[in-house]
């Protein structure tokens, strides 16, 4: 949700608000350095023998095209062209997983998965070109359901058992990692003991890791050290890493992984008040054991980031290296400038629950920008340190709107639309540009970039943005067209008086706004006349009937395929995805809710924005109704904490739906039925506590992994607010 922040909030900056006399200076490096020395960092610099991720990237294709892509050629059939074709996919798909600079970007995950299907129909059917184009699928649309079938296939193909130990660990391996970035609290898939089984063939088959290809190995087997693998497999791990078939330094790094994850599952993850004697005592004898592995590793390769980056995880959780964190930040950048992980393990270190604070993870971002090594990523991790800020309640309204966060930030957007080498790549570039410089109050920035791209903000931008709470494309584009003209003083007048609840003088705001503009701003403006003239409805206690127009005005659209039918209802096309749609009108804690709609087999979740809002973590109440189920989430990012049978629900026919919130208490009717009564949500934060439930709630609708190919559709939905006596 948006709600917007009154001028009394934007006080105090997280850094000090440092004055950019020089704007014209395109790159503030003063200004920088003096933030740096202030927090007590070191700038970042390139020393001479220092390699880069581009040169790990190249070893990497190396092992790859000796180990997987020979093997697959010898049997992918006598067909030259063919076997042609289907290698450079399988090498493209290859690069796409491992996420390398060298992929081609002309190729994109949609090719992909085509060029696949096409070879596998030509005859070219190998196990490894399915679980190519399983990544494809997931990658250009998200439908696990479709890429999870796509893998199933390949794992269970007649030819799989018979691949090469190698090949076989890099697909198992690969859907692990899937499954875990998605879906972290799920049983892995495959299981861990097949993931442990599977790599510890992979470690002693023959040529598979020569001496110099040890990094590749430990990166590797990072899946198996996973704690929901790991769990009741801790003896197979420890086998694993006693294999003498190994090099010393592969077999030190391995130890340290195995005792670091014993460590915390000995801690186990609660609070450290929460933590019992024994867990303490576990974790400290690991962690001992942890570091001295660690620190074996380093001593033996100096050349290679990885012990480096594990000890500086280390030092920044408890300690125990007997070295700053610093020192283990810039002896692994020492060996690969750009080793982004290592930027993420401090960047985790640097949160406040762990001493560090929010103007030390600015510092840090900034420093990366000033390295200025735009032939890496490194300098877009400012972006990372921006969102990580935002994700752990600091409030971005504030902190990315001082001169030098934003003058930095747009420097970087423009580079990144100059450097653009993919009409994909640019549109991403203009909309990232556009949306940060609505973020950074830098408008007229946003607007020169937004009217270049004219299409829909894609996933990977929305992703970028989630922190920001401005995934809202229409926002983003409509702001920043209002205020770059005359009429951005009376929108943030109207936006004071809706935020106030004086409706007659927001509604005359917003009509004076409309009045300026023209176009997609117009539009945009009456939108939010629309809202304010509904929510003066719902405080005299109408029932009132949430519009829904051809362009969605006063929706918030967050994910899915969301548009409005001829006959006025809200459809969402299902395409294996979830999808998340709320409207902007608060409808506050006492409150009556009822309409229809008919789904396929996925259902539909009715959801209340009825928690408390803390930076950008909010807190929605759901009821997910299935085919013969329903759910009552009321806790954040959890399961159901209730579930109940209910009569299937017939598909692609009206189910009707009433939901009453009073006094705190929820009841939820399907078809006239009561499913929950007078149901308490509770705080996550202090379990056993009610949830406070805020005067700002909303009302909105979801599907998760909603069915590919089928419809959802809302209609006569209708709000009142109820008076508690």
């Amino acid at each position: 949700m948006n709600t917007r922040r009154t001028f009394a909030t934007i006080a105090a900056a997280l850094l000090t608000m440092v004055s950019l006399s020089s704007a014209a200076q395109e790159w503030p490096e003063d200004e920088i350095a003096a933030l740096l020395k202030k927090q007590g960092m070191r700038p970042l610099e390139f020393k001479p023998g220092s390699r880069l991720q581009m040169d790990v990237d190249r070893q990497w294709l190396a092992w790859f095209r000796r180990v997987i892509l020979t093997p697959f050629q010898t049997r992918a059939g006598k067909d030259e062209a063919l076997v042609k074709k289907a290698s450079h996919l399988l090498e493209q798909g290859a690069l796409q997983i491992h996420a390398s600079q060298l992929t081609d970007k002309k190729i994109t995950p949609a090719d992909l998965a085509k060029g696949c299907s096409e070879v596998i129909q030509a005859g070219v059917d190998d196990p490894l070109m399915h679980w190519v184009r399983s990544h494809a699928i997931y990658a250009s649309s998200q439908n696990l359901p479709a890429a999870t079938d796509a893998f199933n296939k390949a794992r269970r193909h007649r030819e799989f058992a018979r691949l090469p130990a190698s090949s076989r660990y890099w697909v198992l391996a690969g859907i692990s990692r899937l499954y875990w970035q998605m879906h972290p609290t799920r049983s892995p898939t495959p299981s861990g003991a097949e993931l442990i089984q599977a790599a510890s063939e992979a470690m002693i088959e023959k040529g598979a890791f020569t001496a110099t290809e040890e990094e590749i190995l430990d990166e590797s087997l990072w899946p198996v050290f996973r704690e929901n693998i790991m769990r009741g497999n801790e003896e197979k791990v420890e086998a694993l890493c006693r294999q003498e078939t190994l090099t010393e330094w592969t077999r030190h790094m391995l130890a340290g992984r195995l005792h670091e994850r014993l460590a915390w599952l000995a801690r186990g993850h609660a609070f450290a008040n929460e933590v019992k004697p024994e867990g303490w005592l576990g974790f400290e004898q690991h962690r001992k054991l942890a570091v001295t592995s660690f620190k074996q590793a380093w001593e033996l390769r100096k050349d290679t980031p990885v012990a480096a980056r594990e000890l500086l995880g280390i030092e920044l959780t408890g300690g125990g290296t007997d070295e700053k964190a610093d020192v283990w930040l810039h002896r692994a950048l020492d060996a690969q400038f750009d080793h982004l992980s290592s930027c993420r393990s401090l960047m985790n270190g640097l949160l406040p629950r762990w001493g560090g604070s929010h103007d030390q993870m600015l510092a840090f971002g900034l420093a990366c920008a000033a390295s200025r090594r735009f032939d890496t990523a490194l300098p877009y991790f400012f972006f990372d340190a921006l969102a990580d800020v935002a994700r752990d309640g600091g409030d971005w309204w504030i902190f990315c709107r001082q001169p030098l966060i934003a003058q930095v930030a747009m420097t970087l957007c423009r580079q990144r639309v100059k450097d653009a080498t993919t009409p994909e790549e640019k549109q991403d570039a203009l909309a990232l540009q556009g949306a940060y410089g609505w973020i950074c109050g830098d408008y007229a920035s946003a607007q020169e970039a937004l009217v270049q791209n004219e299409a829909r903000f894609s996933r990977r931008v929305v992703l970028q943005l989630l922190p920001f709470q401005g995934n809202n494309e229409s926002l983003i584009r409509g702001e920043s067209a209002i205020f770059t003209t005359d009429a951005g003083p009376d929108w943030q007048q109207a936006h004071q008086q809706l935020l106030a609840r004086k409706w007659e003088s927001a509604i005359k705001a917003f009509e004076m706004v409309r009045s300026k503009l023209s176009g997609q701003a117009a539009q945009f403006a009456n939108s939010w006349l629309q809202t304010a003239r509904l929510e003066q409805r719902l405080a005299i206690g109408d029932w009132v009937t949430l519009p829904i127009t051809p362009d969605l005005g006063g929706w918030q659209v967050q994910k899915g395929d969301w548009s409005s039918g001829a006959d006025g209802a809200l459809t969402n096309r299902g395409k294996g995805t979830s999808a998340f749609i709320f409207h902007r009108a608060r409808i506050g804690p006492d409150v009556a809710i009822r309409g229809e709609f008919t789904a396929g087999k996925s259902g539909l979740g009715v959801f209340l924005g009825h928690g408390y809002q803390n930076g950008t973590k909010e807190r929605w109440l759901t009821c997910i109704m299935k085919r013969d189920q329903a759910y009552f989430l009321d806790r954040y990012y959890s399961s159901g904490t209730e579930k109940k049978k209910i009569p299937m629900l017939p598909e692609g026919k009206p189910v009707r739906f009433e939901i009453t919130c009073l006094d705190g208490k929820i009841t939820w009717k399907i078809n006239d039925q009561i499913v929950f009564d007078q149901v308490t949500p509770v705080d996550y934060n202090a379990p056993h506590a009610p949830l406070p439930l805020i005067e700002d709630g909303h009302i909105g609708f979801c599907h998760s992994l909603f069915d590919e190919g089928h419809t959802a559709t809302i209609h006569k939905v209708e709000v009142r607010r109820l008076d508690k006596k």
